[in-house]
């Protein structure tokens, strides 16, 4: 006696988790055991500590004008809250689409572009040496973006 019932077709993952297709957004996952994650990690806190970077320069400055006596307690405390909020106003707004393009597109892309904006945002702090204080909140709102 012949068996006639069909066998249904089962899908094998491959061995290795990487070589399998990519999804069809190209969003591919990074986990702790993955090899990019120290990539992603080391991209990360570079981002973040380049953010910081410049805002400790800023407010050095801010500082150094209160102690030559240039500016009062209260102009220095106006400035660090200014300038401090001038990272997070852009920030706000602009994290839902973020958030949207990010599981759009790929990390490395993602991460790339947006450092060349905080390239940008610092060339345009540099201004501030040469053209008064108003470029060092542009180029940290550039920064913030």
């Amino acid at each position: 006696m012949r068996n006639t019932t069909a066998t249904p077709a089962v899908e094998i993952a491959p061995a290795f988790p990487h070589a399998a297709a990519a999804p069809a957004m190209n969003n591919a996952t990074v986990t702790p055991t993955s090899r990019n994650y120290p990539l992603l990690l080391a991209s990360q806190f570079l981002g973040a500590f380049g953010d910081n970077a410049l805002l400790v320069i800023m407010l050095g400055g801010v500082k150094r004008a209160f102690d030559a006596g240039r500016i009062t307690a209260q102009q220095q405390q106006l400035e660090n809250i200014f300038y401090t909020s001038v990272l997070f106003i852009p920030y706000v707004p602009l994290a839902p689409l973020a958030g949207f393009l990010n599981d759009r597109f790929a990390k490395s892309r993602w991460l790339l572009g947006g450092n060349l904006i905080k390239i940008a945002g610092a060339l345009l702090t540099l201004l501030s040496v040469w053209h008064g204080a108003a470029w060092l909140a542009i180029g940290y709102a550039v920064v913030g973006v």
